[in-house]
């Protein structure tokens, strides 16, 4: 044997109990879970885990780690994204070589349940050749994904709060209960506080909700009476603000112990809601015959494509269904080609347009049937001309199905 082949298998001896030494470290023995396995191609590739699961599944189910598992070859993984059913997700740089025949673990930050994908991004390490009957080969590394379960009673568990921007809800603020007072006051404070609907979620013992004061930063107030109980993680419906958007000073929560209460805390949650003025104006003239905004975008001159995120969550959409939209253009007239409508679940819808809709006119895109849960609508358009009062916007309404 050469100096040279001593050399090699002297690292690999040692590199590869070492990976996997390095990959325990920090990860409690626990019983592992296969969450799924995914082919890597030689450059760099991203791929999912679906999980495939749903809320009962995990009612008493979390994951303190995963762990990642490479076969065949060497993979370096660069990023991991987790995605949790009620739209939060968590993204972590992982940057690491996993050898052939190695794991690496990921400690989750707390227990981890209602996982509904995670995401890699990562490239095999090398090329693994391999020499057989057959003649020499390449080697595609396989990933697998386990995930270390931690046996929790279905209280104990609470789905992550879905962030800002991707279509959640997000956490305004979170404050203890003090029994004695009876009620609990939350602040805006993050940002400029203007959202469009906002809940509560009960962290912690039991607690009955009387009713819900809000007082908006120009002074106004919007009550709603509840009466009702939260446990642990259980949030209220949302709760539309009064105005399409409102810049939020305080929320003052009346509340009431259930027998002994322990120590608990409220989580205000809000949803932004994306374009337009922090309050739809009374003199609107769609908002006047039922329509209801859903966003707006400004058009360049250029071909473009621009998504409005409607941005409201399923419990919004239980009473609401749309019969049409309606598209109206300002400033400048736009030439509108094409139309995508993303639904909560996913489906797709395309409507081809290719009309020029002129400023201060509209075009109506009626829907088949009563559509409802709109995630987003994509566009394919461009301004044509230039207008005076600026670049051209385009508005869009949904028409209510009366029921």
């Amino acid at each position: 044997m050469g100096l040279r082949a001593l050399v090699i298998g002297f690292a690999v001896a040692v590199l590869v109990p070492l990976a996997a030494a390095q990959a325990q470290r920090g990860a409690p023995a626990g019983e592992w879970e296969l969450l799924g396995e995914q082919t890597v191609g030689f450059g760099v590739d991203n791929d999912s885990i679906q999980i495939k699961q749903n809320e009962e599944w995990f009612r008493n189910r979390a994951y303190r780690a995963l762990r990642f598992a490479a076969e065949r070859n060497d993979v370096r993984l660069m990023s991991i994204r987790i995605h949790y059913i009620n739209g939060h997700t968590e993204e972590m740089n992982i940057d690491k070589v996993i050898r052939r025949g190695g794991r690496l673990d990921v400690v989750l930050p707390g227990e981890r349940s209602f996982l509904k994908q995670v995401d890699m991004r990562y490239r095999a390490n090398n090329l693994g050749i391999s020499i057989g009957q057959g003649g020499i080969s390449l080697q595609q590394a396989v990933v697998k994904v386990l995930g270390e379960r931690v046996m929790r009673r279905p209280e104990a568990l609470v789905p992550p709060v879905a962030g800002p921007g991707r279509g959640g809800w997000e956490e305004i603020d979170t404050a203890g209960i003090d029994w004695r007072e009876g009620q609990v006051v939350l602040g805006s404070g993050r940002g400029d506080g203007r959202f469009g609907q906002i809940k509560l979620r009960a962290v912690g013992e039991p607690v009955r909700i009387r009713n819900i004061t809000v007082r908006f930063r120009n002074g106004e107030t919007q009550t709603v009476s509840f009466n009702r109980r939260l446990d642990r993680g259980e949030e209220t419906p949302a709760i539309d603000l009064e105005g399409r958007q409102r810049l939020i000073d305080r929320v003052t929560v009346s509340v009431g112990g259930l027998r002994r209460p322990g120590p608990s805390e409220l989580q205000l949650l809000g949803m932004r809601r994306p374009g337009g003025p922090p309050d739809a104006p009374s003199s609107d003239p769609y908002a006047g015959r039922g329509w209801q905004l859903l966003g707006e975008q400004t058009v360049g001159p250029m071909v473009d494509r621009d998504v409005i995120n409607v941005g409201q969550s399923e419990e919004w959409f239980r009473n609401r269904a749309y019969r049409a939209l309606h598209l109206i253009a300002e400033r400048s007239d736009v030439h509108l080609m094409k139309l995508q409508i993303t639904y909560l679940n996913d489906h797709i819808e395309e409507y081809s347009v290719d009309r020029l809709v002129t400023a201060g006119r509209e075009v109506t895109i009626d829907l088949p049937g009563e559509r409802s849960y709109l995630r987003s609508i994509e566009f394919t358009y461009r301004a044509v001309g230039g207008g005076r009062r600026g670049p051209a916007v385009v508005k869009v309404y949904g028409e209510p199905v009366r029921r």
